[in-house]
């Protein structure tokens, strides 16, 4: 054992350093997905119905603009390591407004979507509830883009810690609102679900806030502070950070939009089965952005050492990585396994619903390591630049393959909401397995 902890030991310790605060950062999302969850589903179940379904929308463009903003990493993290001031600050100065005139891009479409809600076969009666809590997490997405580029500069000059403090602080600022509002405590009106949008507002305000606040008074930024103000933004960077980021986006957007089609499907099935996929879906993200935490340290690590051109650094990092994963992914089905039924309870107090989440544990199991595969290797691509197959892949995978079989295995082979997770399954293996093997044909020519 003590040659293989030679090679990988450093590796090893390197993801988690960089990953830990950024795991952590994200927990705070989970956490706050949870509380969110917990407390609508508390409220009633129309509530939790309702929210599963616009929180599905939404995540759509959460995930396209969060996949966009990837792009930003190796581009920064590389001027940083060539001391290029002035090149990186540009840089970010376009990413910021390429990261928010893309999240108000899509915006526009759900915008339209907005005007045809009660013609897509939703429950009649939950639409006055959908109809307000839609509109505002639809306003909040703005800020989005720009957290986003902002959180990705401060990530790739190795200051993954301020992210943690603010999303951690954000994220409880939403809980806090979230109690207040949906409730009506501490003298605030009782809002319901629409309090939970008004909560979701107001953080991700003062989460921008906070990041632009940050990187203006810490002295550590004072060697970009005047090019962020005043340095100018080449074409040729946009072009490059729309190049970079583009592949990635439309990855984690396909990837998204079987978990959208997932609550279409849902809805069609009535609306236990809307609120338990909404529980299932932020239960399961405990894994997700684990996964992802620790893939996007892993990214950072291996767009260093394509700088300098040392594959065989790159295969041990994506290695160490992929062990990693692979070992959080154990971790998160022990936890589902033992904790499921308790967690489901948490989030509904309705029997139904808790019934249905209970059932398809097994399943949400099972597709952790789908999901930790094609997430360690859509990583992988990102850290050594090879971003352009990864959309092509993740069309087949997700939209060829997902979504058709997730309507098969729900509706003419009659599984209903086990289909949901079983093609699940099927979609994130088939996408792990197809970049694997770009991955690998990719590292074999960078070593020739």
């Amino acid at each position: 054992m003590t040659p293989y902890f030679e090679r990988y030991g450093n590796h090893y310790a390197t993801i988690l350093r960089l990953g830990m605060p950024l795991l952590l950062g994200q927990l705070g999302v989970i956490v706050t997905g949870y509380a969110d969850t917990i407390m609508v589903g508390n409220y009633n179940t129309d509530a939790l119905a309702s929210a599963s379904f616009v929180n599905s929308i939404m995540a759509f463009v959460l995930m396209l603009s969060m996949g966009f903003s990837y792009g930003l990493t190796p581009l920064v993290g590389a001027l940083y390591g060539s001391d290029n001031d002035a090149q990186l600050a540009g840089m970010v100065r376009g990413g910021v407004v390429a990261n928010v005139a893309y999240v108000a891009l899509w915006s526009l479409p759900l915008a339209l979507g907005y005007l045809f809600l009660h013609r897509i076969g939703l429950p009649e009666h939950l639409l006055p509830v959908i109809r307000p809590y839609y509109v505002l997490l639809l306003i909040s997405l703005l800020p989005i883009g720009a957290i986003n580029a902002l959180r990705q500069f401060t990530d790739a000059i190795n200051d993954t810690k301020v992210s943690m403090y603010i999303l951690v602080a954000g994220n409880g600022l939403n809980i806090l609102l979230n109690y207040m509002l949906i409730y009506g405590r501490w003298g605030a009106p009782e809002m319901g679900l629409t309090g939970a949008g008004v909560a979701t507002l107001t953080a991700r305000v003062v989460m921008l806030a906070a990041y632009v606040a940050y990187i203006l008074s810490r002295k550590s930024y004072n060697r970009y502070r005047s090019l962020l103000l005043h340095g100018r933004t080449e074409k040729s960077q946009l072009r490059l950070i729309t190049v970079t980021s583009l592949p990635i986006s439309m990855q984690i957007g396909m990837e998204t939009a079987i978990f959208t089609a997932a609550s279409i499907f849902a809805g069609w099935l009535g609306a236990n089965t809307m609120a338990a996929v909404q529980v299932l879906t932020t239960i399961g993200q405990l894994g997700f952005m684990v996964y992802y935490s620790l893939g996007a340290a892993a990214s950072i690590k291996m767009s260093n050492y394509l700088g300098a051109g040392d594959t065989t650094r790159i295969r041990e990092v994506a290695h160490a990585g992929y062990v990693i994963i692979l070992a959080s992914a154990v971790l998160a089905s022990v936890v589902f396994y033992f904790f499921g039924h308790a967690l489901a309870e948490l989030f509904t107090n309705d029997q139904a619903v808790v019934a249905l989440v209970s059932s398809q544990i097994g399943l949400l199991i099972l597709y952790q390591f789908g999901d930790a595969t094609q997430i360690a290797f859509a990583n992988n691509l990102r850290g050594i630049a090879h971003v352009k197959p990864i959309m092509n892949r993740a069309f087949v995978a997700y939209i060829v393959i997902g979504i058709p079989v997730m309507y098969m295995l729900c509706f003419p082979i009659g599984l209903k909401i086990s289909g949901i997770y079983l093609a699940h399954t099927i979609s994130l293996l088939t996408a792990g397995a197809l970049f694997y093997l770009t991955f690998r044909t990719r590292i074999k020519e960078l070593a020739r």
